[in-house]
């Protein structure tokens, strides 16, 4: 490829181990898209896993000395996807963090996945409240809980403000689970940071 002007060349699904692409011309990311043009199912062969982590770590490298950066991002999750099937046949006990990692935040660069994981969390301890009745008002201890209620103390636990209009009753349970989603939520706050910094600044 090398010296090749590929702006018009349907390269979904090939195979480029071992490809030169230093000195390839117009070379993108639509270049790798499906026949119905949609960058979601842009990809190469990926039947070698070893081949196609090279060439993924080949295209990111090509994309970031181009200066295409959402570009790079493509290659650079799409490399970790494969790496993480690479350890699963390994069996190899980084597995489960890179599966993780991949769900949450796709690898630094899909932010958006940690908004949809900081929103599900918050429904689900909300709900894990609830059920367990394991809140009160600190004004008022015997009025009634709503549904409302537990999003919002949910809400507040998790983004740790802590107006202190709400708390947990006085049992241990229920303080350790507000803990965990606290922990949850700085945790998830300092990812989608890292996240946002790296999927929109210069690598």
């Amino acid at each position: 490829m090398s010296g090749a002007d590929l702006r018009n060349t349907n390269l979904h699904n090939a195979r480029l181990w071992h490809a030169d692409l230093k000195d390839a011309k117009s070379l993108s990311r639509r270049n790798f898209s499906g026949p119905s043009g949609l960058l979601w199912t842009s990809k190469i062969n990926e039947d070698g896993f070893t081949s196609a982590e090279e060439a993924y770590r080949g295209l990111k490298s090509y994309f970031l000395s181009a200066g295409m950066y959402n570009d790079a991002g493509w290659a650079s999750f799409k490399e970790k996807s494969i790496e993480r099937f690479l350890m699963r046949e390994r069996r190899d006990p980084h597995y489960i963090p890179s599966l993780v990692m991949a769900a949450l935040c796709g690898y630094g660069e899909k932010p958006a996945r940690i908004v949809l994981s900081a929103f599900l969390t918050i429904i689900f301890y909300a709900l894990l409240y609830s059920l367990l009745g394991s809140i009160r008002n600190a004004q008022f201890p015997d009025q009634a809980m709503s549904w409302s209620d537990y999003i919002y103390y949910s809400a507040i636990t998790f983004t740790t403000v802590g107006y202190g209009d709400f708390l947990p009753k006085a049992h241990g349970l229920f303080r350790l689970l507000a803990a965990s989603e606290a922990f949850l939520g700085v945790f998830l706050s300092g990812l989608f940071v890292f996240t946002l910094a790296r999927r929109y600044s210069a690598r």
